[in-house]
């Protein structure tokens, strides 16, 4: 029998992020990329194995105007923004763009305002190296333990067609959840099936509006074709997804997600939905401990009280 103890914020991690100040060095660059890095780098950020965020800044960005006029140095509004969405941190950093790659800075606040972590990047990278950097510093900063092959997973490319990354940007300039967001998803899509973190973003918002299970599911199952999307790891329902190929491309990813987060409650989650119905009282039992590790998952504590019913 567990007890599960009340934690601090500062134990927790679910959070916001703000706009990046953004800077091109050399041309025009793309001033959507104050949103867009930002909002990628949350998917990168989901791999935090304490990170139970639900609220992507691709949501919080269309739904509170006020988040898009916060500035670094605006740390009572921080606070108020990470109280207004329930978080625990808020997330706000630079990007510069260079003719070589990518550098910038990771900043991130406590639930009230105050900045606990600083770092700069001062040599340039490709575009998602550096958010697998950041991440990976973020985790060393909390001594986080993480596998090799998670490291590598951190700084892996969403994408190889960085075109496409311009035009998911565009998607902060039309109308939230309109034809025209929906035009911008497929366009990216039929460029680049792969770009997991776009599938699974079209899917998870257009699955809300039409209601369709079995049509939401197949969408968020194509979404780990490429690579792991962690919020599709633990938004995909096998038993509600009417294509067999996904089914077994999801037991794989669950596989390959087992290798290198062994210990992360959200893959052990997506375990049970594969193989529950094999677990011995005993192997039950033991994923107890895990659950206890990450009181705030309420998927694996659900799942898990459900079998011992």
């Amino acid at each position: 029998l567990h007890s599960f103890p009340t934690r601090r914020s500062s134990d927790l991690f679910n959070p916001v992020f703000l706009p990046f100040d953004y800077l091109c060095e050399d041309g025009e660059g793309d001033p959507n990329q104050s949103l867009t890095f930002p909002a990628l780098l949350s998917f990168k950020f989901d791999f935090a194995p304490d990170n139970f965020s639900a609220r992507h800044p691709g949501f919080i960005f269309r739904r509170d105007a006020d988040a898009l006029k916060l500035k670094s140095t605006d740390h009572q509004g921080i606070a108020a923004y990470i109280k207004a969405w329930t978080a625990t941190h808020g997330v706000a950093g630079e990007l510069i763009e260079t003719k070589t790659g990518y550098k910038g800075a990771l900043m991130v606040f406590d639930d009230e305002g105050e900045k606990i972590f600083q770092k700069k990047y001062e040599t340039p990278v490709p575009y998602f190296t550096l958010m697998g950097r950041m991440v990976q510093d973020w985790l060393f900063f909390r001594e986080v333990e993480f596998s090799p092959g998670l490291a590598q997973e951190l700084v892996r490319p969403m994408t190889t067609e960085m075109e496409t990354v311009r035009w998911y940007g565009e998607t902060f300039n039309v109308e939230w959840r309109s034809q025209d967001e929906w035009d911008i998803y497929e366009r990216i899509l039929e460029r680049d099936p792969l770009f997991g973190e776009v599938q699974f973003w079209y899917a998870n918002q257009r699955g809300w509006e039409t209601g369709d299970q079995k049509w939401t599911q197949v969408e968020k199952g194509k979404s780990l074709l490429g690579h792991i999307v962690i919020p599709a790891i633990w938004e995909f329902y096998p038993k509600e997804c009417p294509e067999e190929s996904l089914i077994a491309n999801y037991k794989k990813a669950i596989d390959y997600a087992r290798e290198v987060m062994p210990e992360d409650p959200r893959i052990i989650n997506g375990l049970l939905d594969i193989e529950g119905e094999s677990f011995t009282v005993e192997q039950l039992i033991s994923l107890t401990d895990l659950a206890a590790r990450y009181p705030r998952y309420h998927p694996l504590l659900s799942k898990l009280a459900q079998k011992f019913e």
